[in-house]
């Protein structure tokens, strides 16, 4: 089943949130084709917009007690503990113009942190930039500070230093603010452009949310290009121009990242590695898709993403930090296998309104039914619960998706008193029944079953309405197969009183 064929508008930035909502009323079943081309776009939407307006996909995260050992163990805690440990409780001298560590004590530092800058031969602190780096980012963090001339610990903020998550989680967010310390020089090459250097606070941010619960590796190119389009119409400049200028801009757009990368990576927030990008990422840059994008654009990513480029991806450390901050946002951040102790209804409710996809559902499936005492037959017997056949045929889709002998679940419902219409139907939309393998009286039901979800959701006149479609002659027949039928009482009277209304004219 194609993505065209689900009915999914691949240029349509809502694309993922209707895909959700059909799959979620059990019109679609997961595709993988869809599901790359859906992340592809929704990968593309969060470097154009700031921030995410839906759900985040659920991730998989280590027990807090892993995370917590990680976090005391990684390279940014530990230089940021270690240079307060060096500041001391009397604090360091600064040099009174610059307000930079003097040169002896900078290079006692740098060795201390292992910056790899003691031995540079420089005329003053200020051409240590990863010393000059950890010195800011631990200001940011308010864990030291510049008063009277002194480099001081932040006495208040003490209680930081002896949680390493926390320390983590305050310094990643942090980073986003030291756009001055990363794009300025003395790093090599000469300072990056102004316009980057000041939209730092906002494109790190936006960057990291991207990568959030992204199921590969993602390439640095799709990251580039919306900055580099958002810059350029600020500049007044052509984004696929020639000019000096334009050149400029991207080249410096280009080595700001990957400076940003490069930082991050060494610190433990992301990993980075060259190889190729998973299809997903060129899933809108092809066929009709490739349209929404400017020609030059499409065929350049085409090109860098279909040889080695530069991918990267959160951590868990990475991931919890960003989790945190979106949590704080007031956004909706799902764990794998949070919801292990909810009931059944509750279990098969989420994974049916579509907020994990098809992957990680099955993954909490699995995780609750591993639980001591817990079986399928559970979770069918929760949705016989549920009032709405809509309902019903999605949640019943979805444990038959999950489960490995989902197929076997359906066929021993075809008998069933309540579910057997919703199990026939599966069964039919997934080729595993044909028409002429129905029984006599199957055949009856489905007719009868397929009014039964107008009358549910439209009501009574758009029953009406359909039945009008049907030929005369044939009316009777419709009848006799209503009143025959399975379905309950209330519903073959409303059912018997639209097709009396029809004969009646």
């Amino acid at each position: 089943m194609t993505a065209l064929a689900n009915g999914v508008e691949l240029d349509d930035n809502n694309a993922m949130d209707e895909f959700i909502q059909r799959a979620g009323e059990g019109r679609v079943r997961y595709d993988q084709e869809l599901f790359e081309t859906i992340m592809g776009r929704h990968f593309q939407e969060e470097q154009t917009e700031t921030g995410r307006a839906f759900a985040q996909p659920p991730v998989a995260l280590p027990e807090s007690e892993a995370l917590a050992a990680a976090a005391a163990t990684n390279p940014l805690v530990i230089a940021l503990t270690t240079l307060v440990d060096w500041v001391g409780p009397q604090g360091r001298d600064l040099v009174q113009v610059e307000h930079v560590l003097r040169l002896p004590e900078a290079r006692e530092a740098a060795r201390l942190l292992s910056t790899g800058e003691a031995d540079l031969d420089v005329p003053d602190a200020t051409g240590m930039p990863k010393l000059s780096l950890l010195i800011e980012w631990a200001k940011k963090t308010w864990i030291i500070r510049q008063y009277k001339g002194r480099l001081v610990q932040v006495k208040k903020n003490a209680a930081l230093l002896r949680e390493p998550l926390a320390l983590f989680r305050k310094a990643v967010d942090d980073f986003a603010e030291l756009g001055e310390a990363v794009c300025v020089s003395p790093w090599p090459g000469e300072s990056l452009h102004d316009l980057f250097t000041e939209g730092f606070v906002v494109h790190i941010p936006d960057i990291l949310n991207s990568l959030y619960g992204l199921p590969s590796p993602a390439p640095v190119a799709r990251m580039r290009e919306p900055i580099v389009y958002a810059l350029s119409e600020r500049w007044w400049t052509e984004p696929e121009g020639h000019d000096e200028q334009s050149k400029q801009l991207r080249a410096d757009i280009d080595r700001g990242l990957g400076r940003a990368f490069d930082l991050l990576a060494d610190y433990g927030v992301l990993t980075s590695e060259h190889g190729t990008a998973d299809p997903m990422y060129l899933a809108d840059l092809t066929g009709p898709n490739a349209a929404q994008f400017p020609p030059r654009m499409v065929k350049r990513l085409r090109k860098e993403l279909t040889a080695p480029t530069r991918l990267i991806r959160l951590t868990d450390l990475g991931h919890w930090a960003v989790r945190e901050r979106l949590l704080a946002e007031g956004l909706d951040v799902p764990l794998i296998g949070e919801l292990a102790d909810v009931t059944p209804v509750q279990l098969l409710g989420v994974i049916a309104d579509g907020l994990y996809p098809a992957p990680d559902a099955f993954a909490e499936i699995d995780i609750w039914l591993s639980r001591a005492g817990r079986y399928a037959g559970d979770l069918v017997e929760a949705i016989r619960t549920v009032p709405f056949r809509t309902r019903r045929a999605a949640l019943l889709s979805v444990l038959a998706d999950a489960l490995p002998s989902g197929d076997a679940l359906l066929r021993d419902l075809r008998d069933d008193p309540e579910l057997a219409p919703t199990a026939i139907h599966l069964l039919t939309d997934r080729g595993e029944l044909h028409e002429d393998d129905l029984t006599f009286d199957e055949s009856g039901l489905m007719l009868a079953e397929s009014f039964a979800p107008t009358l549910e959701l439209e009501g009574p006149d758009a029953l009406r309405d359909m039945l009008s479609s049907v030929h005369p002659p044939d009316l009777p027949k419709v009848v006799d197969l209503v009143e025959s039928s399975r379905l309950d009482a209330a519903t073959r009277a409303e059912i018997g009183k639209a097709l009396d209304a029809v004969r009646a004219g």
